[in-house]
C-alpha cells in the first residue's frame, strides 16, 4: 500500500536521514510490518545527498556483515569436516583432497581459510579444547564443588559423546609432529586443562604433587578411553559403564593416596 501525505514537514523513521519537504508531498510505502520505504517528490538537494551517503553507509555495513557470516560458516564446515577426517588418522597423513571431500567443497576454497593440514589442525583441535575447558569450568561451578570423581564422570561423558575430537587428539599423541609455532598454542590449553584438574586435586585435599597427581589422572582416563571405548563383545552402554567402573578404581586409589597426607597434615 502507498500512500502520498502532502505538506510532509520533516520525517525520521529508524535512524533514516530528516530534511525539510519544502511543502512536497511524502509518498510512503506500507504493508503489514509498517513502513519500509519512502520517496519524495522533488526533495531537495540537501537531502538527496544525506539519503545517498547514508543508504550507502548502510549497504556495505550490509554486504561486510553478511561476507563475515558466510566466511564463519564456510569456516566452520571445513572444521567439522577436517575433525572427522583427522580422526582417522594423523593430521600429516590427511589430504586436502579428503577433507574438500567430506566438508563437499572445493579443494582450493580450503586454501582460502587455511595454508595446510596442520594449520586447519591446530585451529579444529584449539577450538574443540577450548569448548571442553568451558564446559568444564562451568560444570564446576554449576557443582559447586571439585570432586575426583566429579572429574573423571565428565570427562568420560565429554569425549564418549564428543567422539571424533577424542580420536584426533589420540591420533596425534601417538603418531603426530607439528611445528613450534603450533605446539605452543595447543600447549597453551593443555596448561588450562591441568591448571583445572590441579584445582580438583586441591578441592579434593591434596596438599603436595598436585600437578603430578593431575596429570596422573588425566593419563589413567586417557588409557581407559584407548582401551576400553571400543572394546569387542559388548554393547555401548556396557562399555561405558565398564569404563567408569574402572575409572572409580582410579578414584579410590587416588583418595587413598590423598587422605592419609591430608589427615597428617592436619594433625601435625
Amino acid at each position: 500500500m502507498s500512500v502520498y501525505i502532502p505538506n510532509a514537514g520533516r520525517f525520521v523513521n529508524q535512524g533514516l536521514p530528516s530534511a525539510p519537504c519544502d511543502g512536497n508531498k511524502l509518498l510512503l510505502h506500507m504493508d503489514v510490518h509498517g513502513i519500509h520505504e519512502f520517496e519524495i517528490e522533488k526533495p531537495s538537494a540537501p537531502f538527496r545527498r544525506e539519503w545517498w551517503q547514508r543508504s550507502d553507509m548502510m549497504k556495505k555495513d550490509t554486504l561486510s556483515k553478511l561476507k563475515q557470516q558466510e566466511r564463519e560458516i564456510r569456516e566452520n564446515l571445513i572444521i567439522d569436516a577436517a575433525r572427522t577426517v583427522f580422526g582417522t588418522k594423523t593430521y600429516d597423513k590427511v589430504s586436502m583432497s579428503e577433507i574438500a571431500k567430506e566438508a563437499g567443497i572445493a579443494k582450493s576454497s580450503i586454501y582460502t581459510y587455511f595454508p595446510n593440514q596442520e594449520a586447519l589442525f591446530v585451529e579444529a583441535s584449539f577450538r574443540d579444547t577450548e569448548r571442553f575447558i568451558a564446559s568444564l569450568a562451568k560444570r564446576l561451578e554449576q557443582e559447586k564443588r571439585h570432586s575426583i570423581e566429579l572429574f573423571i564422570n565428565y570427562f568420560l561423558d565429554y569425549y564418549t559423546e564428543h567422539e571424533a575430537h577424542w580420536r584426533m587428539i589420540t591420533h596425534f599423541a601417538l603418531h603426530g609432529n607439528i611445528g613450534k609455532a603450533s605446539a605452543q598454542k595447543l600447549n597453551r590449553l593443555s596448561v588450562e586443562v591441568m591448571d583445572l584438574l590441579e584445582t580438583v586435586m586441591e578441592k579434593s585435599g591434596c596438599r603436595e604433587d598436585n600437578r603430578l597427581l593431575a596429570h596422573t589422572l588425566f593419563a589413567a582416563l586417557s588409557g581407559i578411553m584407548i582401551s576400553f571405548r571400543k572394546y569387542p563383545g559388548r554393547s555401548e552402554p556396557d562399555r561405558i559403564a565398564h569404563m567408569k567402573r574402572i575409572a572409580g578404581m582410579v578414584e579410590r586409589m587416588l583418595t587413598a593416596f590423598i587422605e592419609p597426607k591430608a589427615t597428617t597434615e592436619q594433625s601435625g
